[in-house]
């Protein structure tokens, strides 16, 4: 499986929570753990939109943890959700959960069968009632 080149993809807010003010989410996409994201109160999750740059086979997501939370816990939990046209087009679909690792290394989630679609969908969590939440970097596989 290849990844997608998505250092010129854009990746916002799935809600219209204003996150992506407190949030650089480009850096969950950049290919390089190191510039991981830290989810911070009032946020006890991130939800994502990444713009695929037009429709693509996603047969799966990669994940590393980020190298060094700084003290935040490390994120544990992933929703996908695989979109036609973005988030208004939304219902009805699958979601897709995985239980992310919080130890170094590579983690690899298959999604089933011809999984097509213009926009991932993204909720990232951490443990019930962490401060903060260390977030790694993504690879999507086609």
């Amino acid at each position: 499986m290849a990844a997608l080149d998505l250092s010129k993809n854009i990746a916002t807010a799935a809600l219209k929570d204003g996150s992506e003010q407190r949030y650089q989410f480009h850096d969950l996409f950049d290919g390089r753990p190191e510039t991981s994201l830290t989810i911070a109160p009032p946020d006890q999750e991130i939800n994502v939109l990444l713009d695929l740059g037009g429709d693509r086979k996603v047969s799966a997501l990669d994940y590393a943890p980020p190298p060094d939370a700084k003290g935040a816990a490390s994120a544990t939990i992933l929703d996908v959700m695989v979109l036609p046209e973005g988030p208004l087009e939304a219902s009805g679909r699958p979601v897709f959960n995985f239980p992310l690792q919080t130890s170094a290394g590579r983690q690899t989630f298959s999604l089933p069968g011809e999984t097509h679609g213009k926009y991932l969908w993204l909720r990232i969590a951490g443990p019930q009632g962490a401060q903060k939440v260390a977030v790694g970097d993504f690879k999507v596989l086609q």
